[in-house]
């Protein structure tokens, strides 16, 4: 994992002492979790979709990868989540912008460096909801 990425785990796992960086959802773990998985499946089919050379279908993969993480972003409570919530918010900008790097030079390299970040996330999050039942 790269330092950027364990960080992002350490963060995770500040939420599951604190459990106050997400504002009220009736299952907000689960909203979370669902966003995670579903920005690295989109991930991974603009990762094919270059290796297919189908350009108009990853534009759309990498666009909806992109509404997720802006969700992601939505979820975070700046107020009571303090500095777990500001350095989130960090790696889901930083996911943005490596993914629109990779879109633009179809660089496999940058979708896979997202796609193991949001794996780490979801790995970690899956984790928490354990230690929290």
């Amino acid at each position: 994992m790269s330092p950027s990425t364990l960080a992002a785990v350490d963060m995770y796992q500040g939420v599951a002492q604190s459990n106050v960086v997400f504002v009220g959802q009736k299952d907000h773990h689960e909203m979370v979790r669902l966003l995670l998985d579903g920005g690295i499946k989109r991930v991974r089919e603009a990762k094919a979709a270059v290796t297919l050379k189908d350009f108009k279908k990853k534009s759309e993969l990498v666009t909806k990868a992109q509404k997720i993480i802006f969700g992601l972003r939505t979820t975070l409570d700046f107020e009571k989540g303090g500095e777990i919530a500001i350095n989130l918010d960090k790696l889901y900008d930083y996911c943005l912008r490596t993914l629109t790097h990779a879109h633009a030079r179809n660089d496999l390299d940058k979708f896979t460096e997202v796609e193991g970040i949001l794996e780490d996330l979801l790995t970690s999050w899956i984790q928490i909801r354990k230690q929290v039942r």
